[in-house]
């Protein structure tokens, strides 16, 4: 394994690791919440009757298996085709601060505007990842 793939398998765990630090966030805020009597309603039914700091966390949570599912997909895929160079792993720990600093924002201030603007630069991160893999199945030029 190549320098640049283990970097990238680092961001690939590491991306996992934070699943679990926020499932570990959303636990705690939810235990906090039944401890102090802030649940309103049957929260089986859904969402609605856990305070709104706690479902920020918890749809935080749920975002974890959105785009980060086409993250893991492309680590795969690249070191699949042995096209992981430093500049997709970089791409790649670009993705994970994007992540990191997406869960920041989300389950704290939710700023719709900064909100969306760490979200797209994780986005253009697997953009950026996706076109790599392509120039290099159809050109063969790696990146």
């Amino acid at each position: 394994m190549t320098f640049a793939e283990k970097l990238l398998v680092a961001a690939f765990l590491c991306q996992i690791v934070w699943t679990f630090l926020v499932a570990g966030m959303m636990a705690r805020a939810r235990f906090g919440a039944a401890a102090a009597g802030r649940i309103k309603g049957d929260i089986a039914l859904g969402s609605t009757g856990w305070p709104d700091d706690v479902r920020k966390v918890s749809n935080n949570f749920a975002n974890q298996f959105e785009t980060p599912t086409i993250f893991y997909a492309l680590v795969l895929l690249a070191l699949h085709l042995h096209v992981a160079s430093l500049i997709y792993a970089a791409l790649g720990f670009l993705y994970l601060a994007s992540r990191i600093g997406h869960t920041c924002v989300h389950a704290t201030n939710n700023d719709v505007v900064q909100r969306s603007r760490v979200f797209s630069i994780g986005v253009a991160a697997l953009f950026a990842m996706t076109a790599i893999i392509i120039i290099d199945l159809i050109f063969g030029i790696q990146i």
